[in-house]
């Protein structure tokens, strides 16, 4: 737990990025406003197979991370591909069901997939992330 606070700290509220059209915020912030506003701007991409809008839960955590951590543009782009792979595999094989059930791919599946855009960008250790990926979207699916 002590860890994760301090990842918390170091990672989400002390360094900075930008709300694109508006002025920089903390990294926990900027990726919230940059994600809702690549979503309900409708500018967003769809994957019709995974049924999922794959950019809104990958771009957001990316941007932010990569730029307050100087990361390199190379390793942005394996980051994003990385976040691409996890929301389709994982939405083709969810869905149909998953949609008819009631539940919007974007907020479910997408989590898995923001949780792998930041542990590559962060070189975060596999099976720590997969366990903290895991409660996170367990809580976002019991909200959504």
């Amino acid at each position: 737990m002590v860890i994760l606070t301090i990842l918390i700290l170091r990672v989400l509220i002390i360094k900075k990025s930008s709300i694109i059209g508006n002025g920089y915020s903390n990294i926990s912030i900027s990726g919230f406003i940059n994600g809702i506003s690549a979503h309900a701007l409708e500018l967003d991409d769809g994957h019709r197979f995974a049924q999922i809008h794959p950019g809104s839960v990958v771009f957001p955590p990316a941007i932010a991370i990569s730029e307050a951590n100087n990361i390199d543009g190379k390793k942005f782009l394996e980051a994003v591909i990385c976040g691409y792979e996890v929301a389709i595999f994982l939405g083709i094989l969810a869905n149909p069901q998953h949609r008819n059930q009631g539940f919007h791919t974007s907020g479910t599946v997408g989590t898995f997939a923001a949780g792998a855009v930041v542990a590559k960008l962060l070189d975060l250790d596999l099976e720590k992330n997969n366990k903290h990926s895991w409660t996170l979207w367990n809580s976002k699916f019991w909200s959504s």
